[in-house]
């Protein structure tokens, strides 16, 4: 839990240090940080104990069985004391990995049953989901959803109910809505990820067996170069390649790099900005053009204005302009060449039309209510968050950039003080007592062996 924390605030720094956040993330690190302390503190005091038997087993286990034999009245002899020293020196070693053997049985036992589980999860039954032989492809539609209702299969939160609309082979699709209204699970709900619980899903034979391609919210980069994620294992293609970066907007960016397309990016696209991974990603599936439909999943979000238009103009009208291509986004003014507009709302498609129709309607509303503002709400607004908040903030961060700073050289002698004290005086001292005694022991059973 604590490596997950850690790996997400350090995703995110830059965020949490423009925000100023690093006083809520860090006690919310201190307290699943204590949390691992206490069970570190049982598992190292279980080591200790290990280490301490596996050192003393030895000398105790000669001692007591010559002991036992003693008591029981009979007679040490040098022949029976050096055939049972040898006897116990053999099997000090199997004795030393019988708990590591047990260890990797249990671990083995566990592995196995985790692939048990995984091997045994039931297959997805596409019959159940989609309808093959059902669906009339003369009029050449793709997908013809009738009253459907999806759920996940964990979570019946952010279901889809009653969904209808029809995409035909070359159609532009937009879906819009609010956050969390949906358009995600629109998505999902064609790519067989939620259950159907009723209603019908046709699909066409062809279009089931090509797949989808899919850009989604969450942009996937494997470790390598640039090309490596574009092409994913494709063949090269020079000509296509070619359209793919100039559609993306990725031919400004690649001159700016070191290697240009030959740059690595490091695990999970580390060296790239948020919009050069959702361009990369969009590039990636615009080059596998035996896709015939394509899911993007919001990908206009990461990239500025300018980026954006060309976007539109060049890979969605154009690169992409005969393929069928379902977009959710919230750049609704790009949807106005739309065949189909789908507005979703809790789970519902509550309004449904062609772009040129539905577009302009809703761009007036959201003018309207955005101008029904006053404009001393909108005074009182920026003075009351604003200008306050800002100064609060510039404020804050002055006063942190004193405070952090970076230590060089040795480890200074404070963090040593700290780190006793929060181990225990008793203990460190004790620790420090054994080892010196070790040190010792060990130095004199060296001379022993030398002298012998």
């Amino acid at each position: 839990m604590h490596n997950y924390l850690m790996t997400e605030f350090l995703d995110g720094i830059r965020v949490i240090k423009f925000c100023a956040w690093e006083d809520y993330f860090i006690k919310r690190i201190d307290k699943v940080r204590e949390q691992e302390l206490g069970e570190l503190k049982s598992k190292k005091y279980l080591d200790a104990g290990c280490v301490y038997f596996w050192a003393s087993t030895p000398i105790l286990m000669s001692v007591l069985t010559f002991s036992t034999y003693v008591w029981l009245g009979n007679v040490l002899t040098p022949a029976k004391v050096f055939t049972s020293l040898s006897l116990f020196n053999m099997l000090i070693m199997p004795l030393n990995n019988f708990p590591w053997v047990v260890n990797g049985l249990v671990q083995s036992l566990v592995s196995i049953r985790r692939l048990e589980r995984f091997l045994n999860l039931e297959n997805l039954k596409w019959i159940q989901h989609y309808s093959f032989n059902e669906l009339d492809t003369s009029d050449r539609t793709l997908f013809d959803i009738r009253a459907a209702d999806f759920t996940w299969k964990r979570n019946n939160d952010n279901s889809l109910s009653d969904v209808s609309f029809k995409i035909k082979k070359g159609d532009f699709i937009g879906v819009i809505g609010k956050v969390g209204s949906g358009k995600t699970s629109i998505l999902f709900s064609l790519m067989a990820e939620m259950e159907k619980n009723n209603g019908k899903l046709r699909i066409s034979t062809e279009t089931c067996e090509q797949g989808f391609a899919y850009v989604g919210q969450e942009v996937w980069i494997q470790q390598g170069t640039i090309r490596e994620n574009i092409l994913f294992g494709s063949e090269m293609d020079t000509e296509l390649y070619k359209k793919v970066l100039e559609a993306c907007c990725l031919e400004t960016d690649l001159e700016n790099l070191p290697f240009n397309d030959e740059t690595p990016v490091g695990e999970n696209g580390i060296c790239l900005s948020g919009g050069q991974k959702a361009r990369v990603t969009l590039a990636r599936a615009c080059y596998n053009r035996k896709k015939e439909v394509y899911l993007l999943d919001d990908p206009l979000s990461a990239v500025d204005a300018h980026v954006c238009r060309h976007l539109v103009n060049n890979c969605l009208n154009g690169l992409l302009k005969n393929k069928t291509k379902i977009l959710c986004t919230h750049q609704i003014e790009h949807l106005i060449t739309a065949d189909l507009v789908l507005v979703v709302e809790k789970g519902k498609i509550v309004e449904s039309g062609k772009g040129s129709d539905l577009i302009p309607k809703i761009l007036k509303i959201e003018k309207a209510s955005y101008y029904s503002l006053s404009e001393s709400n909108i005074e009182q607004s920026i003075e009351l968050e604003n200008v306050d908040w800002l100064q609060k903030l510039n404020e804050e961060e002055m006063r942190k950039k004193d405070e952090e700073e970076k230590e060089h050289g040795v480890i200074n002698y404070h963090v040593w003080k700290y780190y006793c004290l929060s181990v225990g005086i008793l203990l460190c001292s004790l620790t420090i007592l054994f080892l010196a005694l070790m040190q010792d022991f060990f130095s004199r059973m060296i001379m022993i062996q030398n002298l012998n």
